[in-house]
């Protein structure tokens, strides 16, 4: 973490917290699917912009129900890679900012 590149003063601050106490493990990112890997030290200039593909692995959990509450269903998403489509900026495609809400299952 020591070199890892950081561009503002509470990243700098977050970084210095976390040093000794987590290990970095850069997220793939690639020039284009099935192309050549993007080193994190081009990350801000190869994807500030692009459209990219997000590969996520959805993991689903069915938590059973005990004596003091009901069942729960349980998801995390990863992404796991990312891929360039295009360099070109991308309209934004959203006019809104969609909210998280509770599955209950």
């Amino acid at each position: 973490m020591e070199n890892w590149p950081v561009y503002s003063n509470e990243g700098q601050e977050a970084l210095h917290e976390m040093r000794g106490r987590f290990r970095v493990v850069p997220l793939p990112a690639y020039d284009k699917p099935g192309g050549d890997i993007i080193p994190p030290s081009r990350y801000c200039a190869a994807l500030k912009g692009a459209v990219v593909e997000v590969a996520v692995a959805l993991t689903y959990w069915d938590i059973p129900p005990r004596a003091d509450q009901g069942g729960r269903s349980a998801f995390a998403a990863d992404i796991e890679r990312l891929a360039v489509l295009s360099q070109e900026t991308a309209p934004c495609l959203l006019k809104f900012v969609p909210s998280l809400r509770a599955l209950h299952g």
